[in-house]
């Protein structure tokens, strides 16, 4: 019993519609990222505001974040050199502030800039972080909050 060849016109449209449905859930999970991160700091806000008793354990468990086995506090450094940015930086410029700031939050990195373009890359596709291109051709980073320190 042979194999059937199947139709190139079938088979191009079976790619098709597979790349159009990557592409509508990819979208739907970034649109998802954003709103969870919104509706988690807005839970925590009020949790500072009004206090941690006014939230269940059920409720912080929701806004606390999960132990995980990277180093932590690498997005919230990023995030924080962005912020106190008074113009765009290069993913280079804010490795240099970072270690200015905390030497050994990024010692134990293998390739710094590898490490914090992926997390500019995470901010951005969170809308925390926009990118453009600068007059190197390189990409130039900065907050949508810009100034908005805490």
């Amino acid at each position: 019993m042979g194999t059937a060849i199947p139709n190139t016109n079938d088979l191009e449209q079976v790619i098709e519609y597979a790349q159009t449905e990557v592409r509508v859930l990819l979208q739907q999970r970034a649109d998802i990222t954003k709103r969870l991160t919104v509706l988690r700091r807005t839970m925590a806000d009020l949790a500072r505001i009004f206090g941690h008793d006014a939230l269940s354990q059920k409720q912080l468990a929701l806004i606390t974040p999960t132990k995980r086995n990277r180093r932590t506090g690498l997005t919230d450094a990023c995030r924080s050199v962005l912020i106190k940015a008074s113009q765009p930086l290069t993913a280079h410029q804010v490795v240099e502030r970072m270690r200015a700031d905390d030497a050994d939050l990024i010692h134990s990195h293998k390739d710094p800039i590898a490490s914090i373009t992926t997390i500019l890359l995470r901010l951005e596709s969170y809308g925390e972080a926009t990118s453009e291109v600068g007059s190197s051709r390189g990409r130039l980073w900065i907050s949508k909050k810009g100034g908005d320190i805490e």
